[in-house]
Parts: structure tokens; sequence; C-alpha cells
């Protein structure tokens, strides 16, 4: 019995005519399957730091600055702080942050893009912003200086009359036309050919508004022959979305225009002027489908939205223009969640619009078009609670990792290629409230923002996954031994230690968080301890029939094994140390294949492994010898 398959719903125990059973287990509780078909256990996580506002939650958001300086950044309630390297970045002794417009409730709705050196922010109720790096203790948030658009189609009416085509102007409608949420707002004036724009900066009254002069009106005093309203603002929303696709940023859908898209000039990220060159900015709407929901570049740009989702061409191998409009293909009636899509591979993963199904949304070459594929369906069982956030691990593991609305993570081994789909599910000690991934040199970060309950008080923290250590919110030591490690902020916790690569006893943190363990250590890792668990599937002989349902014995099992130590199976105990050990040094890793007899009757005849210990597993297979009898 292999794993690749990962943890199967009940609904598929059955499927004995389906060769996934026999690569999908019962449980992967705190593994994850490999695409060479073993069980991992999960890697610890280290502590980094207290959130900002731990009254708050807060999300994870990853910026790449050019190829070599990877950031994770918390996005919580009205700041954002920074992390670099495995740690906090500090200005002054304290925790470097930044004010920003965006609320707890903002934050599940905020979308990011990155080029190499800005990230590009956008939010339905806020302009969109970009967020600069001058240097690690050194960040500036600011609007978008958009010029000149998007805009709504021309009208001249009520009639618009500028009082002047320079400077500060007054703009006097015939009708009721301005709101409070058009400061900052652009509009295009024309008298006669020439368009001139402005930007709102007041409003006195629905027929009287301030502006400023960005672009020279070409007439005033009378009524304009022609205006366009710009298409953003706080009374029409702001985009949605964004993606980059054949060298532009497009923006997608607000509040009035929901299944607009909105692309910039040609490696001109600002530049929205309307035009008739090939590279000029464009417009068009998806018209099959609704509020657009996200937007991803592959072969053809896809986009997702609540009604369904849809591919978007110039063409044969030519590109959308200004006066090449799109090619749009309704490929899915199926919809999609407000959470924004990933790209895993060349797949694009996204979530079903009731949460609780995740797609890949793949090219196909013989079709020449995209079709969806329902990846969670042998799995459903771990999603059926919802989704609310979706992340992919490339690195070392091909993972995609999906928060699930009790707090708790689900992942998904994926490799396209090798047609490996396997779903498990993760647990801590608290509940799991973002997650995001980095790259790093040879493996990416995975990291997390974690509610946990310390000493009777909600404490949230920043973490990131170690594959090194075996234990939750941890802290390392590495250098001359020491025999005290300090874990001031697990007071009242029980934790697990390990030093030097042996167990030691479990201890409860007290005040001032000082443990103090004997031998002294110089490797050692502490943290809060979590159980692994792994249930194989009804095993399955061929035997005149089926042997479902007929008592079985494993006369033997062997568990074949890697770099793993302290496991149980079914119950029984495999010794972490061997009379061969020295006892001043690390036990050796038990050998490769592991026996286990007289597992007894039943008519499930499945086998549990469990890892309790602070200490690494990895189940390569299991195999043995079974017995049937009668039912």
């Amino acid at each position: 019995m292999a794993f690749s398959s990962g943890e199967l719903s009940p609904k598929m125990e059955g499927r004995i005519d389906f060769d996934r059973y026999f690569a999908g287990c019962n449980k992967m509780l705190n593994f994850f399957c490999t695409p060479q078909g073993g069980a991992q256990r999960d890697p610890g996580s280290q502590y980094i730091a207290p959130q900002g506002d731990e009254t708050h939650k807060a999300i994870l958001i990853p910026f790449v600055y050019s190829a070599l300086q990877p950031y994770m950044i918390e996005a919580g309630n009205l700041y954002f702080r920074f992390y670099k390297n495995g740690g906090q970045i500090l200005s002054g002794g304290a925790a470097y942050q930044i004010t920003t417009p965006y609320a707890e409730a903002d934050l599940p709705y905020l979308r990011w893009i990155s080029t190499n050196y800005w990230l590009l922010l956008f939010h339905p109720d806020y302009a969109p912003r970009v967020l600069e790096r001058i240097s690690d203790t050194s960040w500036m948030l600011s609007l978008i200086d958009f010029y000149d658009g998007p805009y709504e189609d021309e009208t001249n009416s009520p009639a618009l009359t500028p009082s002047a085509t320079t400077g500060s102007i007054t703009l006097t409608a015939a009708s009721a036309l301005f709101l409070p949420g058009h400061v900052g707002s652009m509009w295009r004036i024309k008298h006669t050919t020439a368009w001139g724009y402005v930007t709102i900066t007041a409003v006195t009254s629905p027929t009287v508004a301030t502006a400023t002069v960005a672009v020279d009106l070409d007439g005033s005093g009378t009524a304009a022959a022609g205006y366009r309203e710009g298409a953003w603002s706080d009374v029409n929303g702001w985009p949605a979305a964004a993606c980059f696709y054949e060298g532009r940023m497009l923006m997608f859908g607000n509040y009035e225009w929901p299944n607009t898209a909105w692309a910039t000039k040609v490696r001109n990220y600002d530049v929205m002027s309307p035009g008739i060159l090939d590279d000029d900015a464009y417009v068009f709407d998806v018209a099959d489908v609704d509020a657009i929901r996200w937007g991803k570049a592959g072969k053809f740009l896809a986009i997702g939205a609540y009604s369904g989702e849809a591919t978007v061409t110039g063409g044969v191998d030519t590109p959308i223009t200004a006066t090449n409009p799109p090619k749009i293909n309704t490929e899915t009636s199926i919809g999609s969640a407000n959470v924004d899509s990933i790209k895993a591979g060349r797949s694009i993963i996204y979530l079903q619009k009731a949460g609780k199904k995740v797609l890949e949304f793949t090219y196909e070459y013989d079709q020449d078009s995209y079709k969806p594929n329902d990846i969670t369906i042998l799995s459903d069982h771990l999603v059926e609670l919802g989704l609310t956030f979706l992340s992919f691990q490339q690195e070392p593991v091909p993972i995609i990792w999906c928060l699930r609305t009790d707090g708790a993570l689900v992942g998904c081994t994926y490799d396209k290629q090798q047609k490996i789909v396997g779903w498990h599910e993760h647990t801590t000690d608290g509940v799991y409230e973002s997650v995001a991934v980095i790259p790093t040199t040879g493996r990416d970060q995975l990291w997390a923002t974690v509610n946990r309950t310390i000493n009777g008080s909600v404490r949230r923290f920043v973490e990131m996954f170690d594959p090194d250590i075996f234990v939750h919110c941890g802290l390392t030591y590495s250098g001359v031994p020491i025999s005290t490690i300090t874990l001031a902020h697990l007071v009242g916790k029980t934790v697990a230690i390990v030093g030097d690569g042996a167990v030691y006893p479990s201890q409860v943190v007290p005040a001032g968080g000082a443990l103090t363990i004997t031998p002294a250590a110089s490797e050692i890792y502490a943290g809060l301890p979590y159980t692994s668990t792994l249930i194989t599937n009804r095993p399955e002989v061929q035997i005149q029939g089926t042997s479902q349902g007929l008592k079985k014995h494993w006369t033997r099992v062997k568990v074949r094994v890697i770099d793993t130590q302290g496991i149980t199976i079914n119950g029984q105990l495999v010794p972490a140390r061997s009379t061969l050990d020295l006892m001043d040094a690390a036990p050796a890793a038990v050998p490769t294949d592991i026996d286990v007899e007289n597992l007894g009757w039943d008519k499930d005849a499945r086998i549990t492994i469990v890892q309790a210990n602070p200490l690494p597993a990895y189940i390569v297979c299991v195999f043995g010898d079974l017995v049937t009898g009668d039912g």
C-alpha cells in the first residue's frame, strides 16, 4: 500500500475497482503524501513574532523584490509589518510597520500582483495602491497615479460646463450629477474634437464640483460637446482584481461595472488613455458572466466570475488591442468564489463559488481550450466545511494549501505531469487564520498566522514552517551546550523538547518561560507537540469475489520507512532507541522495514501508524501477509 492519492472520502470505501483506492488511505492527518508515493510527517513551525494587533485577524502577503529578496508581509488591521530571512524586520529595536487603509473586514477581499519592484494592491472599496520598498526599514504605500482614464461611455446629458481650460476650475451640471464619492475621480471633457481631462477635488452640491485640469480642455464657459465620467470612484467602486497579460496590466470588475476588464497601455501600467494604436489602453466586457472574481494569464487570458469561467484571446497568434477586440469563450457555468485563484504549474487552481470544491482550469491541447476539473471529488469530506484561501508551494513537494473555515489547513499534493492529486489534513493547538508561501533557495517557505490560547488569553502569532523541527510554535537553539531554553510566548503550555536529536521529557512552561533540561544540549528545539496519524484503507484480496466484509488477520506487517523513530503501529510502540544506541547521542534511525506481528482479526484490517513524538517520520509503504476468513 502506497499513499500518493492521499486521504479518500468515505464515499470511496467501496471503490475497489478504482486504482487510486489502492494508493489512498482512510486518514492522513499531519502527514502529507509525496509524488513518489510515501507519506511524510508535517514539518513543525517556528514562532517568529506576535501579530502587530492581536485583537484582529491578519493575512499574509508574499512579495518577491527582484529575484533575490523575498519578503512576507503581515497585513493587519490598518497596518503592514515585514519579514525577511525567517525573521521580523526591526527598526530601532521595534517591529517596523506602516499605516494602511485596510481594516480587518477588508482583508479577505484584498488582491495583489507584483512586478520586480512594486506590489500592486486592489480592493473594490479602495483606489488601487502601490507598495514600494525603498529599504528594509523604509516602505511607502501610495495611490497608483493613473493617467487619463479609464472612463465610462461618452454622454452630454445633463449638460456640463467647465469654468476654465486650465488650473483649478468649477464644473457646473444642468441637473444633479455629482456625489461626494466623485472626489478623486477623473472626467474627460471636449468642446470640439480635442479631449482634456480633470480630476475632481471637491463636490459642493449635486450640480457643482471643483476640479484640477490635468490635460488642458479645448473650451470653457459653455456646455461641453461631450464628457466621460471616470469608471472608477468611490461612487462606482474600484477594480476588485488584476493580472498581467500581453505586456499590460488588466484590472477587473467594480460595483458599477462588475464584468468589465480595463487594460493599460503596453508596458505603461499607469496609462489608461483611450486610443486606436495597437499599444493603447482598451476596455472590454465579458458579456456572458457577471461579477469577475479573478483573472490569470496562460496560453489565453482566463477569467473567473460568480456565474462561470471564460477565456479571452485576440485570435490566433494575435494580441488583443484597442482595434482588435477580444474573442471571448465562456468555458463553464460553475462559477468562482470571491477568493483569488493561483497558478500551479500550467494549471489555474480556483475555488468553486460555494467554497466547497477546488477546481483546476487547464489548457487541453487536443481541444485547444481550457477545461475545468474537480480535484476534490475523491476527498470531498475534507472540504465540505468550506475553504477561504489558496496558496501554492512548489518545492520541495508541490502542495496546494487551503485554509478551511474551521481553522484547519487542508493540503493537496499536486503534480499534473505525474497525475498526482492527494489530499491531507493539518491541525494544530489553535486555529490557522492565514497561510502564504514565498520562494527561497532550495525550497519554498510556508508561513501562517495562528490563533492560539496561551495561559487563558487569545494570542495571535506569525509562524514559519521548518522541515528540521517537529513541534509547533517552536524556538530553536544552535551553539555551545546549554541547559536552559526560554519560551516566554508559551507560558502555561505543555511543550515537547528535543536536544541533540533525543527526546527530553515534556514540561509545562513556567512563568518567565525558562525551561531547564538535563543533560545540556547544543542543538535544541522545543514547542507545542502535535500528533500525526496515518490509517490505511481496507485491504482487498481477490478470492472468488471480494474480501470486503470478511474477517481478516495480518499475520505479519512490514512498514517500510525512512528516517523514522518512535512511531506506533496499531498501538505497538516501535522503540525510538535500541540497546545499540549510545546514551549521549541521538538514536539511530530504525531499520528500513519494521516488522509487526499478531494484529488480531477484524473486518477492516486497517493499519494505524501514529507519530506522537517530536520526531520525523516517512512511511514509504505498508505490506505483509493477510489471511481472510468467513464473514
